[in-house]
């Protein structure tokens, strides 16, 4: 019986010796990097677009680009169907959103639609969108993408959209 006491202790002792080991090995080591790099925010098209944006409305309004739907849209559901209607906005964003500088309120949501707009899984993400930012009462505009712009045609969109 002592004997079992023992080799009872020295495996306690031996499994206690490799647990640090391999901590200590884990602690020390290098990790391998990770698999990020830096990437542009925005496009050359919505680049141009966003500086129209700030001439025209960032003394007025905050505009933020690349917003994560699920910033601007809480999910009225418990349980398994909270995570039902959360998972379809988690991954999706929107390409920029005018906030009221005093309130820090969604007043509007803008899209740059370029030719990507037309594939069918985008055409049904554009219909998501354009139903859940209604839903939650917020005005999403679409702009054509363009090489430039109307800026009279732009103001009176924009204007009408945040009036």
């Amino acid at each position: 019986m002592d004997s079992k006491i023992i080799i009872f202790g020295i495996l306690i002792v031996t499994i206690a010796v490799i647990g640090i080991i391999l901590y200590v090995v884990k602690r020390f080591l290098p990790s391998p990097p990770l698999p990020y790099y830096k990437k542009n925010i925005m496009s050359e098209a919505e680049k141009r677009f966003f500086r129209f944006l700030e001439q025209t409305y960032g003394d007025k309004y905050y505009i933020f680009c690349q917003v994560n739907l699920h910033s601007m849209l809480g999910v009225n559901k418990q349980g398994k169907e909270f995570w039902r209607y959360a998972n379809k906005i988690n991954q999706k964003s929107v390409d920029f959103v005018l906030v009221n500088k005093e309130t820090c309120e969604v007043l509007l949501v803008i899209e740059l639609d370029d030719s990507s707009h037309l594939l069918p899984q985008r055409v049904e993400r554009d219909l998501f969108l354009d139903k859940a930012l209604k839903t939650a009462g917020i005005p999403l505009l679409r702009v054509k993408n363009a090489h430039s712009y109307k800026i009279d045609d732009l103001h009176a969109k924009l204007n009408e959209d945040l009036s």
